[in-house]
């Protein structure tokens, strides 16, 4: 599609920059744009934003796609349902609401207790509700509020007996839960003022907040000062008899301890060490008879759960439900004298009912897809989880103790919308004989043939990406297109094993994975290259800007969004420095290697013909810093070919994604579709 050459706005590279003592190539002259503080950076993010204001001015597509989004957004948006004393507790939105409530379902009561309305926080949304939690009696409630869409939490205490907030306030919260025992609960916090996005988070500790006291008096349970960028985390057993530490040194393997309590406090000043090694993962689910029960993936690729007993420097763990050869275990919840068990199986959901001296029993699912929200206390004969596909919205169903088929219980989608869409999956050969399956989702009557595909990924941080609604996905397929998620490698989608085979020194094997998969797609005549967009968030954002430097030729459209760009600088940032786990660490000279050969800053070329390019940030990202975005975008810019333009779109009032609201949602997907539409043509 042939448009007159932009003209970026001037961005001037520092000369020979260095990192260290080494010298890398030009890109890194851009560094002056990680200090937003500058009145250059200033200068420059304001004259990107106009100049991609005056690019999509009068695009009558992004009207269009506003309107057809309203039809796949607007569903009523059920949260799986939270038992708590004699209450369930559940977030509602009826559809196009910014922000959803959190209700209060009393037994016998006709209508609900609305607690929480983010809308009363900021009208526009841009509060929301990170996270919440009711104390097991139901009489408090925690929630943790996000500003801006920043990592960064506030949490708040409000008493449900007369639905007033407390004074108490308690700041810089940063990847935390909030766990309750006795007249409190655990929380984890930085040092660091909440207001700062971009230095990095040191220091975590855990701390206990009992209700009415000073939050300055709040103690330090457990900290790990022997490394101050290790993570630490608390959560209580159900029965709140013992407090579980996980220490982590990055994203991935973690060491437990744990130390009995009364009434919230811990009888001791020593823990007892459940795990060792940082080279595997694990986490207690239960507490029985001085007895702990966690699953973990130590030497079990796929996970097992075991016993065992605090203290027992043994090792001698008593397996409880094995490693299954070939599905993996996510989640197991103790349920009446048994186990609630979710696997992954073949990218899919399965739950199964476990209990000694009994063949596991299926649960009858009314449709493949992928299940979330797993909610059920030990005792009541109800349990509750969310199921999702690529053609349909999340719908919570309720699963009767000794029943084997769920009852849906919020009807979450609107007549008629998925029917026409058809699901399959697919196995491609890669290249080093691997299966790795994709799922392909079209309209059912769509015309053989090639025609425009979008290819979204992820592939890192053991994370499964198993079927989910996302409504500018199914707006695309709705309107011809063909959406392909494959199952990378560097995901959890087949256990550990999968996860190892894609990170570190083998992560080029996820942009093989992608690049193969765009080939497959075009073998089978599914798309071709003119017609092939490819998207990811955040890591998938490092995958896309790899592909798109590896292999231009496979793409027309590239959008990689809030991503890692610059992987020799990732550490330097907010809590990057996890992410040494799973990328290698760049300071390291061996690591540096094997991450220079794919750090989609440093491998940008000269006059190359790269896909049309639409990089997304937001200013408020503090986990994946905006600077990535906007290095990458100025490098590019120099380094392309003029055919195809090279934009970036920085949404404000936002952050990594979380808790974005609605109207921001649609504003960027409908920009999103309206970018793809130009440069996919024809469009059918």
């Amino acid at each position: 599609m042939a448009q007159s050459p932009l003209k970026y706005p001037d961005a001037t590279a520092d000369k020979a920059v260095a990192n260290g003592d080494r010298w890398y190539n030009w890109a890194d002259g851009f560094r002056w744009l990680e200090d937003e503080t500058q009145e250059r950076t200033q200068t420059w993010i304001e004259a990107q934003k106009e100049l991609y204001a005056s690019y999509m001015a009068n695009r009558t597509q992004v009207l269009g796609w506003k309107q057809r989004l309203k039809i796949y957004y607007d569903y009523p948006k059920w949260g799986s349902p939270v038992l708590a004393g004699p209450y369930r507790f559940e977030t509602f939105n009826p559809g196009l609401r910014n922000q959803a409530w959190l209700l209060r379902y009393t037994e016998g009561a006709e209508t609900p207790d609305t607690l929480v309305d983010p809308l009363q926080w900021a009208a526009d949304g841009s509060q929301s509700m990170a996270a919440w939690a009711p104390d097991s009696s139901g009489r408090w409630l925690a929630v943790a509020i996000s500003d801006a869409g920043s990592d960064w939490r506030t949490i708040r205490i409000m008493d449900l007996s007369t639905l007033q907030w407390l004074d108490e306030e308690i700041s810089q919260v940063k990847f935390s839960g909030v766990s309750w025992a006795g007249k409190g609960f655990f929380y984890s916090k930085f040092p660091q003022q909440s207001k700062d996005l971009t230095s990095q988070n040191q220091g975590q500790q855990l701390r206990y907040h009992a209700i009415g006291t000073e939050v300055e008096q709040d103690p330090i349970v457990f900290e790990w000062p022997q490394n101050p960028r290790y993570g630490v985390y608390g959560y209580t057993t159900p029965d709140q008899q013992w407090l579980i530490v996980s220490i982590s040194p990055g994203t991935y393997g973690n060491m437990l301890k744990a130390v009995r309590l009364k009434d919230g406090i811990p009888v001791s000043d020593s823990f007892s060490t459940l795990t060792r090694e940082f080279d595997s993962e694990s986490s207690v689910v239960w507490h029985q008879n001085d007895r702990l029960y966690l699953y973990t993936n130590h030497e079990a690729p796929n996970r097992k759960l075991v016993r065992l007993k605090p203290g027992d420097q043994s090792r001698q763990w008593e397996t409880i439900i094995p490693e299954h050869p070939e599905k993996v275990l996510q989640n197991v919840k103790p349920w009446k004298k048994g186990w609630l068990v979710l696997y992954t199986h073949k990218v899919s959901s399965e739950l199964w009912y476990f209990r000694d001296g009994a063949d596991p029993m299926p649960v009858a699912l009314p449709y493949k897809g992928s299940i979330s929200g797993l909610s059920v206390k030990e005792n009541h004969s109800t349990a509750y989880f969310t199921l999702t596909t690529y053609a349909m919205p999340p719908t919570v169903f309720a699963l009767n103790f000794g029943q084997q088929v769920p009852v849906a219980m919020h009807g979450s989608q609107k007549p008629g919308i998925g029917k026409d869409i058809e699901i399959r999956q697919e196995w491609m050969n890669a290249s080093d004989g691997e299966r790795v399956p994709m799922y392909i989702v079209q309209r059912k009557d769509r015309k053989a043939g090639p025609g425009p595909c979008l290819l979204y990924g992820y592939g890192g941080f053991n994370i499964s990406i198993l079927p989910f609604y996302q409504p500018w996905f199914h707006a695309f397929v709705e309107a011809g297109g063909t959406l392909v998620v494959p199952a990378l490698r560097g995901g959890a989608e087949f256990g550990e094993a999968w996860h190892q085979a894609g990170m570190k020194d083998r992560k080029e094997r996820v942009f093989l994975d992608m690049e193969e998969a765009a080939e497959f797609l075009i073998e089978k005549n599914i798309t071709r290259p003119e017609w092939l967009a490819v998207h990811g968030r955040s890591n998938g954002g490092l995958l896309v800007g790899a592909v798109l430097t590896r292999r231009p030729d496979l793409f027309a459209v590239a959008l990689p969004s809030v991503g890692v760009l610059d992987m020799m600088r990732f550490h330097k940032f907010t809590i990057g420095h996890a992410w040494r786990s799973e990328y290698g660490d760049p300071d390291d000279s061996l690591d540096a290697v094997s991450i220079l050969r794919y750090s989609p800053l440093h491998n940008l070329n000269f006059n190359t013909h790269y896909p049309a390019t639409l990089v997304l940030t937001a200013d408020h990202d503090d986990r994946v810093v905006p600077s990535h975005s906007y290095k990458f975008t100025a490098a590019m810019q120099q380094a392309a070919s003029a055919h195809k333009p090279v934009l970036i779109r920085i949404d404000t009032s936002v952050g990594h994604g979380a808790g974005k609201s609605i109207d921001a949602q649609m504003n960027e997907f409908a920009e999103v579709l309206s970018f793809m539409e130009l440069w996919m043509n024809p469009w059918p």
